[in-house]
């Protein structure tokens, strides 16, 4: 369907420009035509003129009558010609603009489909990681490295599809994914599992977050997504830069796109925000990140399943 579509815009445009250039040749011939119909007229006038009016001055008049018929002839034959040519034109230039837009609704449900697929196989693959990895009664000092160890496991195929399907990364980006889990102890959002690019310029676990700081701790208050697909913009980066104790030179250049989702179920308070970032404006958007909504919920199961088979 693509390539058919995408073949579309081409032949049209052969199509107009060979009708025009037929219609301006038509054209100028006429136009050579009814240049010479007056100087014909001039000369048939000045060499037979006088014999004709001594033999019959209706013929005269019959060579004058029908030069002008002829002129007035080929006159309207030129103008709807012309009109003829800007009609094509037009039309052509219409569907051509209709073409496009219908090649990039085609490539945008494509996308659109792609991307479903993709996070249709992968939500598969959560389910059936979940049932391996809590299959049994679990110690209390290792709950902690079984939900680290399912979390990294489900984000393996999400990272290394750079340049793929769901986020689109390319060489040399700054990406950035962390999971941060609440600590009541200390009322602190604290990095719990993290996975980021090699040139990501942070130390290996990052920084902890209050509620109510930065992009992570407004998400977890507010328990609602956070996505901003450029925090430059200044009225974004008001309400989502973090407190100037906690801010790092690098901070502006390296989180210029985000997406902050709260782990949580239904109404029950967060147990904590899942965080994506990157250097590259509008990388996260609603739409591409609802896959990272799905992802919260399972991290969300997956720690409650773990507390009940705690022993």
């Amino acid at each position: 369907m693509t390539k058919k579509i995408s073949s579309l815009p081409g032949k049209i445009k052969d199509i107009s420009d060979q009708n025009i250039y037929s219609i301006q040749t038509e054209r100028i011939s006429l136009s050579i035509l009814a240049t010479f119909v007056l100087p014909t007229f001039i000369a048939i006038w000045a060499g037979v003129f006088k014999g004709l009016l001594s033999d019959n001055t209706g013929w005269w008049w019959v060579v004058l009558v029908g030069a002008i018929l002829c002129q007035l002839f080929l006159s309207i034959i030129l103008l709807s010609r012309k009109n003829l040519i800007n009609d094509t034109y037009y039309y052509a230039r219409q569907l051509l603009d209709q073409v496009g837009d219908l090649k990039r609704q085609n490539d945008s449900l494509s996308d659109v489909l792609t991307y479903y697929t993709t996070t249709s196989k992968l939500q598969r693959y959560w389910a059936i990681l979940a049932s391996y990895l809590i299959d049994q009664n679990v110690e209390e000092d290792s709950i902690d490295k079984k939900l680290r160890e399912y979390v990294g496991e489900m984000f393996n195929p999400v990272i290394s599809d750079l340049g793929g399907n769901l986020f689109g990364y390319i060489h040399d980006e700054k990406w950035n994914y962390v999971l941060y889990l609440y600590e009541k102890n200390n009322t602190n959002l604290v990095s719990f599992w993290r996975a980021k690019s090699p040139n990501h310029p942070s130390g290996e676990m990052g920084r902890s977050w209050k509620t109510g700081e930065g992009h992570v701790g407004q998400a977890f208050g507010k328990r609602k997504a956070v996505i901003t697909s450029d925090a430059t913009e200044e009225r974004v980066r008001d309400l989502s830069e973090a407190p100037t104790r906690k801010q790092e030179g690098y901070d502006k250049e390296t989180y210029v796109s985000f997406a902050a989702i709260p782990v949580m179920k239904d109404a029950d308070e967060p147990i904590g925000v899942l965080v994506v970032t990157s250097n590259i404006k509008n990388r996260f958007d609603k739409f591409n990140s609802q896959i990272l909504q799905n992802a919260s919920t399972f991290i969300y199961n997956a720690w409650a399943e773990l507390q009940k088979r705690r022993t």
